[in-house]
């Protein structure tokens, strides 16, 4: 008998050929089932409000979808527990958090709600509660909590916003009101409705003079 030589062709075994198609399938499954990305920016941004910044910004590694969807979101919600660890020291922690917070200032954009707990000690001290200045006067609702080491902090002037709705300070703070003459029919707080304080010391009669609208 006579033999047929020629080249050998290697062909992919089906079971392999297989296993790719279902592959592209589970993707293109994957991408028609990601409903939540083709949402309306204004949507997309009410669920990341509901989520602490870090989350939010977190998400723009999703997509490019996402990328800078979380500089649109009208809340912050600023917690520094993340950055203090056994290898950090507590001013370098505050340091870094002061970056991050410097970072949203940049942003520029319109807040609604700002939440900000942190650690106040020396380092830093005067930037946070200028941050709080900074807010009181643009924000709907402001959310403070300061922890400490048991030291005391003074929360001056200026502390007056027409733009504010609701209001929770919660810390070792003074609140000092000494400029504030409620017989000249000044208002702190006109649109104030909410108030709520665990502080150290305010003349809370003072106070809710100055608001009008509790």
């Amino acid at each position: 008998m006579s033999q047929v030589r020629g080249t050998r062709v290697r062909s992919t075994p089906l079971p392999l050929l297989s296993q790719n198609g279902k592959r592209r399938k589970q993707r293109k499954a994957a991408v028609d089932r990601d409903v939540i990305s083709r949402l309306p920016d204004e949507i997309l941004c009410n669920i990341l409000s509901f989520l602490p910044t870090r989350t939010s910004v977190a998400t723009s590694v999703l997509s490019r979808r996402w990328r800078y969807l979380w500089k649109k979101v009208h809340v912050l919600d600023l917690n520094d527990d993340f950055l203090y660890t056994p290898e950090r020291s507590h001013k370098e922690a505050q340091e870094r958090f002061l970056i991050f917070l410097n970072k949203f200032e940049l942003l520029r954009r319109p807040i609604r709600k700002f939440h900000l707990s942190c650690r106040v000690g020396d380092y830093g001290y005067n930037d946070r509660f200028d941050w709080i200045d900074y807010v009181i006067t643009r924000v709907s609702e402001l959310h403070f909590s300061m922890r400490t080491d048991g030291e005391s902090h003074d929360l001056h002037e200026p502390f007056y916003s027409t733009s504010l709705v609701s209001l929770v300070l919660d810390g070792n703070i003074n609140i000092s009101l000494e400029d504030f003459d409620p017989t000249h029919s000044e208002s702190i707080f006109p649109s104030l409705k909410n108030l709520e304080l665990h502080v150290n010391y305010v003349d809370l009669n003072v106070l809710l003079s100055g608001c009008p609208a509790l």
